[in-house]
């Protein structure tokens, strides 16, 4: 059996699993919940990087069980014939402590063209797993902590080395005037995606509103300002999130 028929039966395992779970949970107890929305933003910057010069649409999905979760999410540019991305992730959650393990899975959008979803070969894949550590609510405050590394797929030098690329970000979560803050600083300790050395890549700040447009409607908008001193680019982004 080659490559491709296992992943095809371990995704199909995957759902038939989910979907077994689901319905055996539905006459107990109901600790199962599952989440969706959409945003829609001006261009897509990840981690100081712009991803996309024009608007994006993102959705998402979330299954939710006690600690456990598991999701898949996109982001699809307003062009044709641009770099596309759905992700899926897993992961645990205990106290304030979170573990995330994620796919991500960038692909060529074109009818022309196979995205290779299946090919997890080194030097040729489209997929990059990368785990996360998540720490909210550092010593009773409102100060987070978030630490990835990337463990196998398309994070490789010319040699085809994996560069095990780490970001490690801090953030602080407070509201004013309605306004919902998150002033955050993220570093690379060595060389890899985010640059050639220990440096400072990320610092900005992201913020969310509801802005009432009559007493039954509200307009949620989210948006973000940063500076990436190592690419010396600076952006700004705004949006809607449904």
């Amino acid at each position: 059996m080659n490559l491709v028929r296992c992943n095809i039966l371990l995704y199909m395992g995957v759902l038939c699993v989910m979907g077994s779970y689901c319905t055996s949970v539905a006459g107990q107890e109901n600790n199962v919940s599952i989440d969706a929305g959409v945003e829609i933003l001006s261009r897509y910057v990840w981690r100081g990087m712009p991803l996309s010069s024009s608007p994006v649409i993102q959705p998402s999905i979330e299954l939710n069980n006690r600690n456990v979760f598991l999701g898949a999410w996109g982001s699809y540019t307003t062009v044709s014939n641009y770099d596309q991305e759905v992700d899926l992730y897993v992961g645990y959650s205990i106290g304030n402590v979170t573990f995330t393990l994620y796919d991500y899975f960038v692909f060529n959008d074109s009818l022309e063209a196979s995205a290779e979803y299946f090919n997890w070969k080194k030097g040729e894949t489209a997929h990059t797993l990368e785990s996360i550590l998540t720490i909210n609510e550092i010593f009773n405050t409102a100060l987070a902590f978030e630490g990835s590394v990337m463990l196998y797929g398309d994070d490789i030098n010319d040699a085809e080395n994996s560069l095990y690329s780490t970001y490690l970000k801090l953030l602080w979560n407070f509201t004013c005037d309605e306004i919902e803050l998150k002033p955050y600083i993220g570093i690379t300790p060595a060389a890899g995606l985010y640059g050639s050395s220990f440096n400072l890549v990320n610092i900005g700040m992201s913020w969310e509103k509801e802005f009432s447009l009559s007493d039954h409607l509200a307009l949620p908008a989210i948006g973000s300002f940063g500076i990436n001193p190592v690419q010396e680019n600076i952006y700004i982004t705004v949006g809607l999130t449904f």
